[in-house]
């Protein structure tokens, strides 16, 4: 369908504990592969890995959502959000890793229009074809990265490899959000122009 590949919730309370979820969505039409919540969604102990979307290969929320000792991985997306796509609302990720997430366009970890919070947790070796294959951040969209790892990650054009704002198609709203990287580590991700990081005009 649509919307989520495996489980759709619109506006209700979803909780996953101890579960995968694998080979769910269709890689042009899914918002969401795996899971799409616009409500409340709580991960823990669990793994979101090989699923297929439009956007949000792994997991679409505009909701709530919570992640905790949890693996969102080798999940495929069209144009945005490869492991997760934050629509809207909150997503806080914490003790996870994010790997091996792949999308055409930007985004390949996480995709994130929210306010996204990392903690204690790994984005590491995904691969877009634009900006942010780590963390890709779209209008009012803000991040908190603590003691968090982003690495890696390769955009093979645009302007970041690693975290990074969307500077493409041309008319797309500028990014006004904020940032802040507390106690954090960001290295190894590539990009042409070499940038790491690209935050700025």
């Amino acid at each position: 369908g649509e919307y989520g590949g495996g489980v759709f919730s619109g506006s209700g309370n979803v909780t996953v504990t101890a579960s995968t979820f694998s080979g769910n969505g269709d890689w042009y039409v899914t918002n969401g592969g795996a899971i799409s919540a616009g409500g409340t969604l709580t991960l823990v102990d669990s793994t979101i890995s090989g699923n297929n979307g439009k956007r949000g290969a792994g997991i679409r929320s505009s909701g709530t959502l919570t992640l905790t000792r949890s693996v969102v991985a080798g999940n495929s997306s069209y144009y945005g959000g490869g492991g997760i796509h934050v629509y809207a609302g909150t997503a806080t990720v914490t003790d996870s890793t994010i790997s091996n997430n792949s999308v055409r366009y930007s985004g390949a970890g996480v995709y994130s229009q929210g306010t996204l919070t990392i903690a204690n947790s790994t984005i590491a070796s995904n691969s877009s074809g634009r900006d942010g294959a780590g963390i890709a951040l779209l209008g009012s969209a803000t991040l908190h990265l603590d003691h968090a790892t982003v690495a890696a990650n390769n955009s093979v054009v645009g302007m970041s490899g690693g975290i990074g704002f969307l500077t493409w198609p041309s008319g797309i709203p500028a990014w006004t959000g904020n940032a802040t990287i507390d106690h954090s580590i960001v290295s190894g991700n590539t990009q042409g122009a070499g940038n790491e990081i690209h935050l700025g005009s």
